[in-house]
């Protein structure tokens, strides 16, 4: 026991260091041989990291079943890999250099938000682990919108304050999803100041999750964004950062038109059935852009699932 936390403080300790490293080498770095070694990193990463290659390859193989070739698949995990490492080391040019943000990344659906926000109750901006997630949230920063961030908190605690101090940095507020009650206070006060409150929704939730249909497979599903909508009133404004696919080196964050949440059914099945709308939403753009997702976390967990 003690000879295993020894180990894993040591590698947080490196992968602290690293980052570190990284953030003073990479950060300066022309974003075009940012990406080239990106795609370096994903090919070794694809052969190196047995792990995340077999969740990747279970993940395909519940969502597309026989529909993709495993040729494809592969094809798509390495695809896959090598945008996570873009958007790792990516980051560190856009967090040291700010103003190349506003160059690369383009924002459509704007006046969505401003008429969400226009009710003055808040916004749950509904997203995933999709794409430059971080990007998306310092990008709107940029424009003038009060950002929080509902977020675990990292195993590595000093990793853990790095990376919320970046946030900080770009006036990106972190709300930690746990101790629960302090998520909710925080978060429903953020919506009563007419902020916009940003949401992934898309990972596994265990038991407290709502288990909905995510490409034909009960998923568990956090019910907390929509619970959220419903107490406070407040609009939900999906949204994703896409990659271009012509040229990398540029990404578009697109916002759909807001959605206005009724509670004239029973709560349970309005919880149920709008978890369900938001889920089929991020599968159509997953669907459209399957190397944006992190095919590497294991979704389908749920004892729903296992019994299939």
């Amino acid at each position: 026991m003690v000879k295993g936390g020894i180990l894993k403080k040591s590698r947080y300790f490196i992968g602290w260091i690293l980052f570190k490293t990284s953030s003073l080498i990479i950060g300066y770095l022309p974003l075009k041989l940012i990406h080239k070694i990106s795609n370096l990193l994903g090919i070794l990463g694809f052969y190196l990291a047995k792990k995340f290659r077999k969740v990747s390859l279970e993940s395909l193989n519940i969502a597309f079943g026989d529909k993709l070739s495993d040729r494809e698949k592969k094809k798509l995990i390495k695809a896959t890999l090598k945008n996570f490492a873009r958007l790792i080391l990516e980051n560190f040019a856009f967090f040291k250099r700010p103003h190349l943000i506003k160059k690369y990344v383009k924002v459509k659906g704007l006046e969505n938000l401003r008429e969400a926000l226009g009710q003055r109750k808040g916004v749950i901006g509904l997203t995933a682990h999709f794409g430059n997630f971080p990007l998306l949230c310092v990008r709107l920063s940029s424009l003038g919108f009060k950002i929080n961030v509902l977020a675990r908190p990292m195993r590595d605690s000093r990793m853990d304050r790095e990376v919320t101090n970046m946030r900080e940095r770009f006036r990106v507020r972190t709300i930690y999803s746990y101790p629960k009650d302090t998520a909710v206070k925080n978060s429903l006060q953020a919506l009563r100041r007419n902020e916009l409150l940003i949401i992934q929704m898309d990972q596994n939730f265990g038991t407290g999750g709502v288990e909905v249909e995510f490409f034909g497979k009960k998923a568990a599903t956090p019910r907390g964004p929509i619970v959220f909508a419903l107490r406070a009133n407040s609009p939900v404004v999906p949204m994703f950062i896409i990659r271009d696919k012509k040229n990398p080196l540029f990404q578009e964050i697109v916002i759909e038109r807001p959605y206005y949440l009724k509670k004239d059914k029973d709560l349970q099945t309005a919880i149920f059935e709008y978890v369900q709308k938001f889920t089929n939403l991020t599968e159509d753009y997953i669907k459209r852009y399957p190397d944006h997702w992190s095919w590497m976390h294991k979704r389908w967990k749920s004892k729903a699932t296992k019994r299939r």
